[in-house]
């Protein structure tokens, strides 16, 4: 459902994580999406360029909502983005919490796998057992973002229950590299759960998927990620943006929380 208009600031500034790939192509189709509905959209990441503060000082909006293209409110929300908001701009702004926040990425995800199933071999076949594994980068010392994905895949498996449905990492346990002891499931589809097309979702996780399929004697299908789903997130957007409303009041309650 999208929001109503009237509801949503004049200016969106979508801050990603950012890559040595330079900014993800789906990032300026998302970008280009929402300005059919903002008055300005700009684009930012926290690693290389533009930065926020380049960004903020080529839009005019009197109120710009900052939304993170992030999966968690975790050390990279809590002290990189917050410190890369110029001081100056506060009065303008509006620091809404991550995306990998909402609810109805649960739904975005349940849609993935069905797409994978469907087009994997035999799609469209019944299967006796489905895993799901929902792939994060993680942090060996923050819980935030393994707490955040493991609130999701309870969201995943309320809309899949016949499902088994897990969380893997590249940077802490459980390790995707150790993905076919996760699940006895005949069929595995794996999420890649980044909201960027990073070295993370291009190099690293399809090596250490396949690297473990290769000794496992079960189908395993590799989804896009979720950034992939750029329409679908469009519509969470708004609806992040409108649920957690405007101006210092949201500043706080998102704030207090990271």
């Amino acid at each position: 459902m999208r929001a109503q208009p009237g509801l949503l600031p004049d200016g969106l500034l979508l801050v990603a994580h950012g890559s040595r790939f330079g900014i993800d192509p789906t990032l300026l189709r998302l970008a280009t999406r929402l300005s059919q509905r903002y008055g300005e959209v700009g684009l930012a990441v926290l690693r290389g360029r533009p930065t926020p503060e380049a960004s903020l000082s080529s839009m005019a909006a009197a109120r710009v909502a900052v939304m993170p293209l992030l999966m968690a409110r975790g050390e990279v929300a809590a002290r990189r983005l917050v410190t890369a908001l110029p001081a100056a701009e506060r009065r303008r702004l509006t620091l809404h919490p991550p995306i990998g926040d909402h609810p109805g990425l649960a739904q975005l995800i349940a849609r993935l796998v069905a797409h994978a199933l469907d087009d994997a071999p035999g799609g469209g076949a019944p299967r006796t057992r489905v895993g799901v594994i929902l792939a994060g980068h993680g942090h060996p010392s923050d819980p935030a973002p393994a707490t955040t994905l493991d609130r999701l895949a309870a969201r995943v498996h309320a809309v899949i229950p016949t499902a088994e449905v897990r969380t893997a990492f590249l940077a802490q346990a459980p390790s995707l590299t150790h993905w076919p002891a996760l699940t006895a499931a005949d069929t595995v589809v794996i999420v890649p759960c980044f909201l960027s097309a990073g070295l993370h979702v291009r190099v690293d996780l399809p090596a250490l998927v396949h690297g473990a399929a290769a000794a496992a004697t079960r189908a395993c299908v590799l989804t896009e990620p979720l950034s992939g789903r750029w329409r679908d997130l469009a519509d969470l957007i708004d609806e992040q943006i409108t649920a957690t409303g405007a101006g210092p009041d949201a500043d706080a309650r998102y704030l207090a929380t990271v």
